[in-house]
């Protein structure tokens, strides 16, 4: 992310995922966004690109925190 931050991207395989594939990106979103609790990763974005998305995960480890 260009604010600093360590990310882990998680996204669809093929070129041009199914919708399903995407409606479930988005729910992870959401229900992540939801679970603000410690050691639950934070869900930060969903960026689209092309027929795709990327769902953006903060990566808490790897930003030396341990755990989340």
């Amino acid at each position: 992310m260009q604010d600093g931050r360590f990310v882990i991207l998680k996204t669809p395989v093929a070129p041009s995922p199914l919708p399903a594939e995407l409606a479930a990106l988005e729910r992870e979103l959401e229900m992540g966004r939801m679970l603000e609790v410690e050691g639950i990763v934070r869900h930060l974005a969903l960026v689209p690109h092309g027929r795709s998305c990327t769902l953006v995960l903060e990566d808490c480890v790897k930003a030396g925190w341990g755990t989340c």
